[in-house]
């Protein structure tokens, strides 16, 4: 904790060295804790605005100096609904207008030319693709879907289910993978190159995310993974975390289940494996709905007003 506060306040003194070389008007911090703490330092230094963003993942572990730092701040981004009532729960005395819901853009679009048919993917007739994408970690809770595989392969149903990225739980999952029998199901395709996850959706009937809170606290926003199966027309199934139920309606552009319920996760997919037209209907009114969502326009002009109004320049 000492260490990190001192390599926080160094760094946001060369900041402030660097801000006042290059003329910064205002500094704006992507995470609440080390990066807000030295954009927190700079703006003290020089003088001039600062704002930070608090992410789900953040609330795991609130700083001892987050109120000081909230109050200092002209606005606190939060990532979705749920973050921002946490933290206002966290910080009752902080003004209710002081943290604002301004959602991630979308970093991955499908080709224009996809925009008005849903991906290949959903027209396959051999067999359940299953995409899963993510830190490979405990919140993601993969080792629910796994389970839910095997639940899924002692019925007779043909699937593969493909994880794609790395962390800290991946050689316990692929143990646990090998003792449920998925070996020949069950592929983890390590890092992908963001480039090439259009791929990955294509090939996809269904996207899941079924993360969970820890005991810690620690838990997924709305992951850049999932809008970005939303926006290629994937049909999605995610468990009933509040970031991600901001984004999808069970039955209407998704499905989604309890948290750690393996047999209801098999369930759904289960379904979805045995009804194609269902997928398609969920994908369809997943990518119908996602821009309206997103709002991409009114938060980018949003930003710049709060950018300018801090800055003094409305």
């Amino acid at each position: 904790w000492l260490w990190d506060h001192l390599r926080s306040f160094g760094s946001g003194a060369l900041l402030a060295r660097w801000g006042l070389e290059e003329n910064i008007e205002i500094f704006y911090a992507s995470g609440a804790h080390g990066p807000a703490t030295a954009a927190w330092v700079a703006s003290r230094l020089l003088g001039v605005p600062y704002a930070f963003a608090v992410r789900s993942h953040d609330l795991a572990e609130p700083g001892l100096n987050w109120k000081a730092k909230v109050n200092d701040a002209v606005f606190v981004r939060c990532d979705t609904e749920a973050s921002r009532q946490a933290m206002r729960e966290l910080l009752p005395d902080v003004p209710e207008h002081k943290f604002v819901v301004l959602r991630d853009p979308l970093t991955l679009t499908p080709p224009d030319d996809d925009a008005d048919q849903a991906p290949s993917g959903n027209d396959a007739v051999e067999g359940l693709n299953i995409l899963a994408v993510g830190t490979i970690c405990r919140r993601k809770g993969y080792d629910v879907l796994l389970r839910a595989c095997a639940v899924l392969k002692s019925k007779g149903i043909d699937f593969t289910l493909r994880i794609v990225g790395h962390g800290p739980e991946r050689l316990r999952l692929r143990w646990l993978a090998w003792r449920l029998g998925l070996r020949g199901n069950v592929y983890f395709a390590g890092r992908v190159p963001h480039e090439n996850m259009p791929d990955f959706y294509a090939k996809a009937h269904v996207f899941v995310a079924p993360g969970r809170k820890t005991r810690q606290g620690d838990m997924d926003g709305l992951p850049s993974a999932l809008v970005e199966a939303l926006a290629f027309g994937l049909a999605v199934v995610v468990s009933d975390l509040p970031g991600q139920t901001e984004a999808v309606t069970d039955g209407r552009n998704g499905r989604v289940v309890a948290q750690n319920n393996a047999d209801a996760l098999a369930g759904v997919l289960e379904g979805l494996a045995l009804d194609p037209a269902e997928r398609r209907r969920l994908g369809d009114a997943a990518r119908r709905d996602l821009p309206a969502f997103l709002d991409e326009e009114g938060v980018e002009a949003r930003m710049s007003a709060f950018f300018k109004k801090a800055c003094r320049k409305l």
